[in-house]
């Protein structure tokens, strides 16, 4: 089985703009938001959280490590968002990955579940994420928001997908 990239950062003026693949719209969904996640932190991969205090630390150091277990806590988090087509989906499930950056210093480390629905005349996206504070990685970008430009979803002839968006900075 060959392995399909995943995605990969092409040439904009002034913003950053992916060009993400999947052998199915889920996938790409998927692997939109880890692309998220590049951009965000210098990491390519999130770092496995480890025990590492013995229990005579656990009892010197209670305190100053309850922050940092919050820190280092992985979080679930579910989005389920709406689109009258696989662009708007795209545009509001990514703006829901950014918004959970903003509010709530998250970072994706694993999409868990991923499915789309048709829905009458609407689609559903419903996602479950793990992940964690990104405060323990180097931040490279700070993304202000997704935008339409130049946005796009197609279908390849060997039935995978692959799409476009740019991101502002």
């Amino acid at each position: 089985m060959n392995k399909i990239k995943k995605f990969e950062f092409l040439e904009h003026t002034a913003d950053v703009k992916i060009r993400v693949y999947g052998r199915s719209i889920e996938k790409v969904f998927e692997n939109s938001a880890y692309a998220i996640r590049r951009v965000i932190i210098k990491n390519k991969r999130i770092k496995e959280n480890k025990k590492i205090l013995s229990n005579k630390n656990k009892i010197n150091k209670k305190n100053a490590n309850s922050k940092n277990k919050e820190k280092n806590e992985i979080k679930k988090r579910k989005i389920k968002v709406f689109g009258k087509d696989y662009l708007s989906l795209l545009y509001n499930f990514l703006e829901e990955i950014i918004y959970l950056v903003d509010a709530e210093n998250f970072v994706v480390k694993k999409i868990d579940k991923i499915e789309l629905k048709k829905i009458k005349d609407n689609f559903l996206i419903v996602s479950l994420i793990e992940g964690e504070d990104f405060s323990r990685y180097k931040l490279t970008n700070n993304i202000k928001a997704i935008t339409y430009n130049e946005m796009k979803i197609n279908k390849k002839g060997d039935n995978s997908f692959f799409c476009e968006f740019v991101l502002d900075l």
